[in-house]
């Protein structure tokens, strides 16, 4: 007599559970000067054109501003070594307007501590963090030169 196969396909159907959902970025964005045009974040897992260039970020989300804030959330971001940008496109335009020499007319801010105060953009490998599959969760308060 041979032995009964239920324990083997319980075993089996154990092994076979869907993995778990992947966790979402959460980028809360404040000190916006107003409520007008809105919330753009970029994310970027890599240096070249970090942050400037918007058309090599990996995601991209936009939000309209309430209060003075928004709350973004990338639902399936990629893991390892990411960076976020922002900014305020007041004009709603998709783009960061620049003044002379280039200074950023609507407001900026960027991941983990970096911001537009000093001498040009923040580089990627500043504001650049790890993200792994527990999610994270970003407060980023935004930066107004102009």
């Amino acid at each position: 007599m041979s032995p009964p196969l239920w324990p083997l396909c319980i075993a089996l159907a154990q092994e076979v559970a869907p993995p778990p959902p992947p966790a979402p970025l959460v980028v809360r964005v404040s000190g916006l000067r107003n409520d007008a045009g809105l919330v753009q974040v970029y994310l970027w897992q890599q240096a070249e054109g970090f942050p400037t260039r918007a058309e090599r970020a990996v995601q991209r989300l936009s939000a309209e501003i309430a209060g003075g804030e928004a709350e973004l959330r990338f639902v399936d971001p990629p893991q390892g070594q990411v960076a976020v940008s922002v900014i305020h496109d007041e004009n709603r335009n998709g783009q960061l307007d620049t003044g002379f020499l280039g200074i950023p007319e609507e407001g900026v801010g960027a991941s983990i501590g970096p911001d537009y105060r000093r001498l040009g953009p923040p580089r990627f490998q500043d504001a650049a963090f790890e993200l792994g599959s527990a999610g994270r969760s970003l407060d980023i308060r935004l930066s107004y030169l102009l």
